[in-house]
Formats: structure tokens, C-alpha cells, sequence
């Protein structure tokens, strides 16, 4: 009574008019899974769907611990199995399934067991596992996917790729369908053993491979009145008084259904599945809408198949290339790379070409050498082309600099001496101090004193490298600057001393100077 209970809330809920067809607004109502429109089966919806096969499932390998065992046996996800009977290799990956017994007391539909059992056996399927190592006859795994918890006991086999189905586009649906004659068959079971089935639900039909049933097969569900007046609990229904005080002849239902006239009421469409694998007696299928619960015990009819999908469309290749380092002084090089990809996976040859410069190129990569190439932007284009003459092109732009400048000494600053005296005061102390401060910071620079003196001073001809000479020594000995970054000039024109900072590989520019003193 409670599939019917559940039956007669979702008949308040789910509008009842053919779709097609004009219909007044609807009241808000809550979605349920019953009779929602579910996209393509997804990755756990085709591996995890669960079989029913004849053929032999060998028993050899089977979960017997796991890393945590005996406080722990239920596994999933990343977790470590321990995998018995031997004969598997490093790297191997294996589905673990379950070979299953139905826990519920009565049948979902009279006969259910019997046709179960000459279908074959029952399996779920619980996930994936790949071996990591070997330890004698115990295969060490990790589980890598998983439908549910792993337990001890679950079947170790090979993994196999499975078939994708294609989805199938529906527009409308038509509930009072009439049959096609195309092939028929019956929901014999779900996934979990489950008796109210709406969308994205996995059942078990009694058709497959010997029906030529295949992969990507649509099926509807169907129901007729006389099947549900025959149903031990849906039946039911037919006993209550169905009549209102005023009829002059109210009806006896159970009494004029047993004539037969259930029959000719029109067939019920429930819903759609897709085929997401088949054995040789039988196949597992997905429902992909329902417009109310479908039971096992429903029936399926195969509906048309797909028209042919149409001649793939030509899809040129795609192309994106890109310049590292975008900007290089004249001379130097630059790398082009190219990501090519075609939407057709057809094999693709990549060329390149230069409107200065000279390119060089390995498969999807370019070498811009811009010796030969004055300064300003230079652009490489890539073409692809894929084995169907498909061509498309894509350019990047690299931006060559004209040569810097090269360094240049210059007059960093000057300090003051009094009248006939090469002593380094404190004023000239202060400014040395700067100075050595400067060549702290800029170790690869080198330092050039120019020291000059007045015609009428005493000494005139060793004063001015006597000036130079005492301050090289206060920032040498006073300020531990290496003497070699020091250089001392003699010069004519003046009671003062010039510092000039020479960069590296800059020259110092000749000046109207006299010898150094020896």
C-alpha cells in the first residue's frame, strides 16, 4: 500500500495533460526525481549501474582486508585493499563487483524470483581499483573510484571500458502511445532491489544481446489497467466503493472489470530508459523521465532508433602562438611557441615565416634571431594545416629595441681645497663620505680624482696630485674602498678636486690634464 500511497500523492503533484498540448498555468509544485529530465548518464551512471548475466563471473581475486583492518571494513575512495588468490601484476586495474541475493520478503511482482533466476546472477558494481604493489599471493590496491563502500568478499575482475550511449533528444511524450511492434520485454529488478523507480533509476530488463538489444537502445515504460488489476496490492483498489448517492444504477467495478472491459482501456506510457549495458539474456538500463513511479513488473517496448547523426562538420584548426620574451635588444633571439589543436583530432603540421629576421622552427616552436634586423616590431606568422588542407594562422609580435646607449663616465661632485694646501678637511671629509657611500652600492663602478691647482700657488706642479692623492687615501684607509677602483688625475684650473664615477665598461673621456706626479 505504500507504492500506492506514494502513486496517488505524486498524481496531486504531476499535471496530468498530455505534453503538446495548450494547458492553463500551472501552480508552483516541488520537483522530484520522478519526473525530471536527467542529462546524459553520467561517469558513475554507466559504472555503476549493476548487471545480470549468465555468463561465469570468476571468484579468484577478492577484497580480504584493508590497510586498517579489523577496526575498518568498508573502503572507498584513496583507501588501501588488500586483494587475495593471486595472479595479479603491479599496475593492473580491476572492477570490484558483488554478486547479489535479494533481501526483500515478497516479490515486487508475482514470478519475479523465477524469472531473475533464468536470467542468471545478480551483480552490483562498487567501483575501481588499481594494484600498487605485491606482497606474496596478496595484491596490494588503492582504491581509485568507488560506487559505494568496498567490504571483504566483494570480486575482484578485469576493468573494462564500457560503451557510451548517446543521448537521446525528446520533444514530446506521448502517454497513451500505441505499441510499434518493435521489440517488448519487462523490468525484472533495480538497482538496490528498489520497487519505486523514477529518473536517473537503474533497471534490469528481460531482453538483451540474443534480442539484439545494444548500447544506446531506447526503451519507454508502459503499464496497462488489466496488469494493474492483477496486481496483488494495486488491485486492491478495485474492491472500494467507487459510487456516489445519487446514481440510479451505481456500477459494481470489480465485477465489470472481470468481463474484460479493463482491456480495452488505452495503454499507459510511464517514462523512458536508455541501455547502458547488455548481457546475452538481459540488460541494464537508466531511466531517463518519468511522468510518474514506474515498478519492476512494468513493461518496456524498444522505441525507433536514433536517425543517423549527421556528417561531422570540417573544423579548421585552432591556433594560438605567443612570444617569450616579447621585446629583445637588436641581436638577440626570441622563442615563438604555438598551441595547435583540432576540434576533429586530425594531425595537424605547423610552419612559420618571418617579415624580418631569420626563423627557425622545431614542431609547434620558433626561434626569431633579429641580427640581421633593424630596431622596431617584427611579425612571425604560424600556419597550421591539418591533413585535409584546413588551414588557419595566428601571428605573434616581437619588439626589437635598438641598441642602449653604452655607459658614460660623469662629474659625480667636487670638493675644495684652501690656498697651497692638499689637506682633506672635514667639508671634503663630508663629501668623500657620500662618495664612498655611492661606490658601497655600485660595486662593479670604478672612481677617477682629478686634482687641480692655480699657476701662483707654491708647488704648482705637485699640488694638484698631492689633492687627488689625499683624497684616494681618506676613502682607502678611512673608508676601506679598494685602491685599484681608484684612479688620480692632475689638472690645471683651481683651488678644488673633481670626482667623476665611471660605470662599468664605460671609459673615462680625456681631460686637458697634466702627468701624475711619480
Amino acid at each position: 500500500m505504500k507504492r500506492l500511497a506514494l502513486f496517488l500523492m505524486l498524481v496531486v503533484t504531476v499535471a496530468v495533460a498530455q505534453e503538446g498540448q495548450p494547458q492553463p498555468p500551472a501552480a508552483p509544485r516541488p520537483s522530484t526525481n520522478l519526473v525530471e529530465r536527467v542529462d546524459a548518464p553520467t561517469y558513475s551512471d554507466i559504472y555503476c549501474a549493476g548487471f545480470v548475466t549468465h555468463d561465469r563471473v570468476p571468484e579468484t581475486n577478492f577484497i580480504a582486508a584493508g590497510w586498517d583492518s579489523p577496526h575498518q571494513s568498508r573502503f572507498a575512495d584513496r583507501e588501501y585493499v588488500y586483494l587475495a588468490g593471486g595472479g595479479l601484476a603491479e599496475g593492473a586495474q580491476l572492477k570490484i563487483v558483488r554478486r547479489l541475493r535479494d533481501p526483500n520478503e515478497r516479490e515486487a511482482f508475482k514470478g519475479q524470483r523465477r524469472i531473475l533466476r533464468d536470467l542468471g546472477s545478480s551483480y552490483d558494481e562498487i567501483g575501481r581499483v588499481r594494484v600498487v604493489a605485491i606482497s606474496g599471493d596478496i595484491a596490494i590496491s588503492q582504491v581509485e573510484f568507488s560506487c559505494q563502500p568496498m567490504v571483504p568478499g566483494d570480486v575482484a575482475i578485469p576493468w573494462e571500458e564500457k560503451p557510451q550511449a548517446a543521448f537521446r533528444q525528446r520533444t514530446v511524450f506521448n502517454r497513451f502511445a500505441p505499441a510499434n511492434g518493435l521489440l517488448t520485454g519487462r523490468i525484472v529488478a533495480a538497482r538496490d532491489f528498489d520497487t519505486i523507480l523514477g529518473t536517473g533509476a537503474k533497471v534490469y530488463l528481460d531482453v538483451g544481446a540474443n534480442n539484439n538489444v545494444k548500447v544506446g537502445d531506447y526503451f519507454r515504460a508502459t503499464r496497462t489497467y488489466d496488469q494493474t488489476r492483477k496486481d496483488e496490492t494495486e488491485g486492491q483498489s478495485l474492491n472500494a466503493d467507487v459510487a456516489e448517492d445519487t446514481q440510479l444504477r451505481p456500477p459494481v467495478m470489480i465485477n465489470r472489470f472481470n468481463k474484460g472491459e479493463m482491456a480495452k482501456l488505452p495503454r499507459r506510457s510511464l517514462g523512458e530508459m536508455v541501455v547502458l549495458s547488455v548481457s546475452p539474456t538481459s540488460s541494464t538500463a537508466m531511466i531517463t523521465y518519468a511522468i510518474e513511479p514506474v515498478y519492476p513488473g512494468d513493461g518496456v517496448e524498444m522505441l525507433e532508433p536514433l536517425p543517423p547523426a549527421p556528417a561531422p562538420a570540417m573544423n579548421p584548426p585552432m591556433l594560438s602562438c605567443s612570444a617569450n620574451p616579447p621585446s629583445v635588444q637588436m641581436g638577440e633571439r626570441s622563442t615563438i611557441t604555438c598551441e595547435a589543436t583540432s576540434a576533429d583530432n586530425r594531425p595537424l603540421n605547423i610552419s612559420f615565416a618571418a617579415d624580418r629576421g631569420r626563423i627557425s622552427s622545431d614542431g609547434t616552436v620558433a626561434t626569431l634571431d633579429t641580427r640581421d634586423a633593424g630596431p622596431g616590431p617584427i611579425t612571425v606568422q604560424a600556419t597550421a594545416v591539418d591533413d585535409r588542407n584546413l588551414s588557419t594562422t595566428a601571428a605573434a609580435t616581437v619588439n626589437v629595441e635598438a641598441p642602449a646607449a653604452p655607459p658614460a663616465a660623469e662629474r659625480l661632485t667636487e670638493i675644495a681645497y684652501k690656498r697651497n694646501s692638499a689637506y682633506v678637511d672635514n667639508l671634503a671629509k663630508a663629501v668623500l663620505d657620500d662618495v664612498a657611500l655611492r661606490l658601497q652600492r655600485e660595486p662593479d663602478t670604478r672612481l677617477v680624482i682629478i686634482g687641480y691647482g692655480d699657476a701662483n700657488e707654491r708647488n704648482p706642479d705637485r699640488l694638484p696630485g698631492l689633492r687627488a692623492e689625499n683624497a684616494k687615501r681618506y676613502l682607502t684607509e678611512s673608508k676601506g674602498v679598494d685602491p685599484a677602483r681608484i684612479e688620480t688625475r692632475a689638472g690645471s684650473g683651481g683651488q678644488r678636486g673633481e670626482i667623476w664615477i665611471v660605470p662599468a665598461g664605460a671609459e673615462m673621456p680625456m681631460q686637458p690634464v697634466t702627468q701624475q706626479p711619480q
